[in-house]
């Protein structure tokens, strides 16, 4: 267990409102997992990280938001799911011990439902990386975040997180047309520090207006632009795009990966790494399929 103050700037970088934040001790309470727990001087819970070894997510405290400096709009969320009318299910599924439901509310906004049995202790928590990577995602690349909040009903843990709903079309594939928007795309997510993690052609939509955005940061990940282990991320990234965007057709994927490179100018160093990373992500996985009597090309 270690104590330090919620404003060491060198061990904080990563929170966009650290300056807000009130005085408070954090208390490192899993060191394998590197969780802590920040309490105010009253001992009052304001806010809790759960920081990998892979990036930092953020979970907000259970506590109302003027007590924990959460955001409006998740209060507004709750307001929404309470007086909404129509509700469109989407879809549906069940994710290890964890019921997923999506709805489109009213027509303006997706809601996402996570019902957990409350003696669950380990789950994945893609509310919270969704919000987190939504919130720091530049204007036009995606949705915006409504929030997330969570409550106990039937004896089971309820989370509900939201964000605007986007008219459009889904792809089932990238095809030649969408190469140089995906690039696009992904590039400048990469430059603000974004990796989807799940560069599924069904998490991209064409909208309306020609553009297009990613709409679904369940899996996403952060980290500084500029450090190797974010590289690492991104040729992970890459490899996925040419795996189940381009489903392997090297004439698109060529192309896509000529024009992201040069929307990002990367240095010489990292792009050898984000280049290592992809092409050592998609030696691993080929390797997994043969070991398991499948194609290689899967």
């Amino acid at each position: 267990m270690g104590v330090r103050r919620v404003h060491d700037p060198d061990r904080t970088w990563y929170l966009a409102r650290a300056e807000s934040v009130r005085p408070a001790v954090i208390l490192t309470l899993n060191g394998a997992r590197r969780e802590v727990r920040a309490f105010d001087e009253d001992g009052t819970l304001i806010d809790a990280y759960d920081s990998p070894p892979d990036g930092v997510a953020i979970q907000r405290a259970r506590q109302p938001p003027e007590a924990c400096g959460m955001p409006a709009q998740m209060t507004a969320l709750r307001d929404i799911v309470a007086g909404a009318g129509a509700w469109e299910l989407l879809g549906a599924r069940q994710a290890g011990n964890t019921w997923r439901e999506v709805h489109r509310v009213e027509g303006r906004y997706v809601v996402k439902s996570f019902t957990i049995p409350l003696a669950a202790t380990h789950y994945r928590r893609p509310w919270v990386r969704e919000h987190e990577a939504l919130t720091r995602a530049p204007a036009g690349c995606a949705p915006e975040s409504l929030g997330w909040f969570e409550e106990t009903r039937d004896g089971q843990r309820l989370i509900r997180f939201g964000r605007t709903y986007l008219s459009g079309a889904v792809l089932d594939v990238f095809t030649e047309t969408h190469v140089e928007p995906v690039a696009r795309l992904l590039a400048r997510l990469h430059r603000h520090g974004i990796v989807t993690d799940d560069a599924n052609p069904r998490n991209f939509l064409i909208a309306l207006d020609g553009r297009m955005l990613v709409i679904d940061l369940g899996r996403a990940h952060w980290g500084r632009p500029d450090r190797w282990p974010f590289h690492w991320w991104v040729g992970r990234e890459l490899a996925k795009v040419r795996r189940r965007g381009f489903q392997w057709r090297d004439p698109p994927w060529q192309v896509f990966r000529d024009r992201y490179f040069r929307e990002q100018a990367f240095s010489p160093a990292a792009a050898a790494a984000v280049r290592a990373s992809a092409g050592l992500t998609t030696a691993l996985r080929q390797v997994r399929m043969v070991l398991q009597g499948r194609s290689p090309w899967t």
